[in-house]
C-alpha cells in the first residue's frame, strides 16, 4: 500500500511541476513580438550609428556593418511575423 500511495504521489509531484514549468514558458506570439522589438532597437541603433557616421577611411567598411545588421533585422522581423496574429502584424 505504501509503494502505491509513493508512486502516485510521485507521479502527482511531477504532473505539477510539468504543469508549473509550462505556465512560465513563453508562447511563440509573446518570443515573436520580443523579437520584432529587438530586431526594430538595433535596426534604429544602426541607422542612428549612421547619421552621425564621420566621413573616414573606415566609412566603407562601416556602412557595410550596419547595412548587414539591418539587413538581419528585417529578416528576423519576417520571420517573427509569421507567429504573430494578424493584430499583431498591425493588420487589425
Amino acid at each position: 500500500m505504501f509503494s502505491t500511495f509513493s508512486r502516485s504521489a510521485g507521479i502527482a509531484a511531477l504532473s505539477v511541476i510539468a504543469l508549473g514549468l509550462a505556465a512560465c514558458g513563453e508562447s511563440s506570439e509573446e518570443k515573436a513580438t520580443k523579437q520584432v522589438c529587438t530586431a526594430t532597437s538595433e535596426i534604429s541603433k544602426q541607422i542612428q550609428k549612421l547619421q552621425t557616421l564621420p566621413i573616414s577611411s573606415s566609412f566603407p567598411t562601416e556602412v557595410k556593418t550596419s547595412a548587414e545588421a539591418i539587413d538581419k533585422g528585417i529578416g528576423e522581423i519576417e520571420s517573427a511575423a509569421r507567429s504573430l496574429s494578424p493584430l499583431g502584424r498591425g493588420l487589425g
